[in-house]
């Protein structure tokens, strides 16, 4: 890793490794792939929309392989996020 960004993160303590925070990261990388955000590397607005597809179906299989194991809270987490993120996919898809 390089200084640079070793420094970038110094006193910066992950948050805790939940299902919510990985289907956050996820959504996330919707709303960058589709323009809605900028790239936080960059700084610039960017669309592929190849990779939010496959961030997508990344939140789907999430969805399908969890069914039936999640709490209340996290179901509806992903649902939420996967929601905004096929409506980010089909407004960047429009334009």
């Amino acid at each position: 890793m390089s200084e640079e960004v070793k420094s970038s993160f110094a006193g910066v303590k992950p948050p805790p490794a939940t299902l919510t925070s990985l289907v956050e990261i996820h959504a996330l990388q919707v709303l960058i792939f589709t323009g809605r955000q900028p790239n936080p590397r960059t700084g610039k607005t960017e669309k592929n929309l190849d990779f939010a597809k496959h961030n997508i179906d990344m939140l789907e299989m999430l969805q399908e392989k969890t069914k039936g194991n999640l709490d209340e809270e996290e179901a509806g987490a992903l649902e939420q996020y996967l929601h905004l993120a096929r409506m980010a996919y089909v407004e960047a898809a429009e334009k």
